[in-house]
């Protein structure tokens, strides 16, 4: 139990067994994030306009790549929970 981490579906499918991943700005392979070791607010942030996810960083950025997270599916799924009051 010491070793799971939550994740959405998607989210756990596209990393799958994977720790890094590459930097669409500068083309480096980094370390993904990592719940054991990286805040997440460091990395990423929410473009509330846009419903993206944004990389602050190569590893965020490599992680949002990575992860697919800003696929249209996920834009609406953003939408919807902003709709409900569950995404500020």
């Amino acid at each position: 139990m010491d070793n799971l981490a939550r994740s959405c579906h998607a989210c756990n499918r596209f990393k799958s067994d994977l720790l890094t991943g590459f930097d669409p700005l500068t083309q480096q392979e980094v370390q993904l994030f990592n719940p054991r070791r990286n805040l997440w607010a460091e990395l990423v942030q929410m473009d509330i306009e846009r419903l993206e996810v944004v990389g602050l960083s190569p590893a965020g950025r490599a992680t949002v790549a990575r992860l697919q997270m800003n696929r249209q599916r996920h834009i609406d799924a953003r939408f919807r929970w902003m709709q409900l009051g569950l995404l500020l």
